[in-house]
């Protein structure tokens, strides 16, 4: 039933597709999409592509046990929260990478209390290049992976190489790939333009209306955080943790050019989602996750259609 629920919710991107001209170069590993693909077959994809990650959502809310019991809520609220605002209708490269967040965020958490854990190291790497493959801002992600590592095990030399030649496994990839047919070579693949992070004081209504609903989402998150950690094994604590890193970095991203973008928010409906679940759990509000996905539900189709507008 997911992929109709999505489906409804992005019905606006069936009807009137968006276009991506702006797109093509943004991306050069993704052109092929939008120069080969029409603009109703990427709404089809990105239908797929959320349903794929709404899943993974799931998997990983209940694979670590970060709940009670299992749920779906998690990777619902992330279908809602990837449909909030008109510019997460596009299938933009941001989105596509955000596949490979969630799979290096579900391989870094094998990496507790395993006893060689040498694939989920390369493979957290592997998967965090590709992201900044796709788009450059992700490559403070780097630190990120570093930093999950330090909390999640204590790491030897081997162990960090292990990771370290999971990133750099896309380069390698990336250049092969790209000196025959391109002079720039690999910088025909990363090029990271940096600017200050401004503001569109032009959105429409219910554009600021989609991003005051994930402000408000945030500050009851941070204000209540210590209600995440309260009864929880070490191993979901030190989860909370890495989300609440995620969450951060999503600041600094927002100096490179590729992450000005309102689909950047994409990326923060990741941790938003599965913590934001967690709360309901742990406060047994379940009939206001109820009456807010609700609410959201309503919100994002009757803006997309401008029918209160």
């Amino acid at each position: 039933m997911l992929i109709p629920y999505i489906c409804i919710l992005r019905l606006n991107s069936f009807i009137n597709p968006p276009n991506y001209d702006s797109l093509v170069g943004v991306s050069p590993m993704l052109d092929f999409l939008y120069t080969g693909l029409s603009p109703r077959a990427l709404s089809f994809l990105a239908v797929l592509l959320i349903f794929v990650q709404a899943n993974m959502v799931n998997y990983f809310v209940n694979n670590n046990k970060l709940n009670t019991k299992n749920s779906l809520l998690a990777g619902l609220l992330f279908s809602a929260g990837s449909c909030l605002i008109p510019q997460f209708l596009q299938l933009h490269p941001i989105m596509i990478a955000n596949t490979f967040i969630l799979l290096m965020l579900i391989q870094l958490t094998k990496i507790y209390k395993t006893y060689k854990p040498i694939r989920a190291m390369f493979m957290s790497g592997f998967y965090c290049g590709i992201s900044f493959l796709i788009v450059p801002h992700f490559l403070i992600l780097i630190i990120f992976i570093i930093q999950a590592l330090l909390i999640l095990r204590d790491v030897n030399l081997k162990e960090f190489l292990q990771g370290t030649v999971g990133m750099l496994t896309p380069f390698i990839l990336a250049v092969v790939l790209s000196l025959d047919r391109n002079k720039d070579g690999f910088l025909h693949f990363f090029n990271p333009n940096v600017q200050l992070p401004s503001v569109n004081k032009n959105l429409a209504i219910n554009t600021w209306i989609g991003l005051g609903s994930l402000a408000l989402i945030l500050i009851y998150i941070i204000l209540n955080q210590s209600k995440l950690r309260k009864k929880k094994s070490v191993k979901t604590q030190k989860i909370v943790t890495l989300l609440f890193i995620l969450i951060l970095y999503t600041l600094p991203m927002m100096f490179f050019t590729s992450a000005l973008y309102a689909q950047h928010l994409t990326t923060l409906v990741i941790p938003l989602s599965i913590l934001f679940t967690m709360l309901l759990f742990v406060t047994k509000k379940l009939l206001v996750a109820e009456l807010l996905h609700l609410s959201l539900v309503v919100f994002i189709i009757l803006f997309q259609f401008d029918l209160i507008l």
